[in-house]
């Protein structure tokens, strides 16, 4: 059985403020507080538990925003025993290529243009405009889900279809079934990139100070990360420690400015 991760998402950002909702409700609040809190440049920590939001502001000058969600996120965790964490963007992700917008303007113009009764000549360039920007749109989406993924869509197919249709001297209707096919779900069910966190308590053996190893873990059901911050972060952190690879350790209270740095991209 799969079980849904907690969330945390990003709601809004400024350059002294963040603002986050949770998943699931903080069950001790004054811990959750002190922890965030006992990081310099975090200036206030307000938490709601009725709209399960929490607000930081921070001196932006000695702490940057990467690092206050680094820091929730392990309070996050540590609040429901070091359960991996999702960090979630608030806004969608529609994976379009920009080819996929200009197919779809012509294949709205060469529709258009039946109802304005230009001539033949006109009427077959819009045509195959159309046809030509949508076939360039399919194939341009094809090798984005190849490049994420290893295999493009099976909707990715119907450009076959089209094809065929356009022999048979069907030009508009099979363009705007064929950019339907392949791109409609991505207006119908946007996706959200998001990235996962597991967090470890370790302590020192030399200062018995307890440390926190954050990992980025994989997921298998996020297509879109590759846009988000994973990209960014996991590079910055094999390149600080290889030994970690995809982890890096935070003693309680502080957080590694080099590694914030590189995870601006969310």
């Amino acid at each position: 059985m799969n079980m849904v991760n907690p969330s945390i998402v990003i709601l809004h950002k400024m350059y002294n403020r963040v603002r986050v909702k949770i998943s699931l409700p903080i069950r001790n609040e004054e811990d959750v507080k002190n922890m965030i809190m006992s990081t310099q440049g975090i200036n206030s920590f307000e938490y709601s538990p009725i709209t399960k939001s929490i607000l930081v502001y921070f001196d932006h000058s000695k702490i940057e925003v990467e690092e206050v969600l680094i820091k929730i996120t392990i309070a996050f965790s540590k609040e429901y025993g070091l359960i991996p964490i999702d960090i979630i963007s608030k806004h969608p992700t529609r994976d379009m290529p920009k080819m996929a917008f200009y197919a779809a303007i012509s294949i709205a113009a060469a529709s258009t243009s039946l109802t304005m009764k230009y001539n033949k000549n006109v009427q077959e360039l819009l045509n195959w405009i159309a046809v030509g920007s949508t076939t360039g749109a399919v194939m341009d989406h094809a090798w984005m889900e190849i490049k994420k993924k290893g295999a493009f869509d099976p909707e990715v197919v119907s450009v076959m279809y089209l094809i065929n249709s356009v022999f048979k001297g069907n030009f508009i209707n099979s363009s705007a079934l064929t950019w339907l096919t392949t791109f409609g779900r991505h207006i119908v069910s946007p996706t959200y990139d998001k990235i996962r966190f597991k967090v470890y308590e370790v302590r020192n053996k030399e200062s018995s100070d307890i440390e926190y190893d954050v990992e980025i873990i994989e997921n298998e059901d996020i297509d879109s990360a590759v846009d988000f911050f994973k990209t960014f972060a996991s590079k910055c952190i094999q390149r600080n420690d290889n030994s970690f690879r995809n982890r890096r350790m935070y003693s309680e209270g502080i957080l590694n400015c080099e590694y914030a740095k590189c995870i601006k991209n969310y």
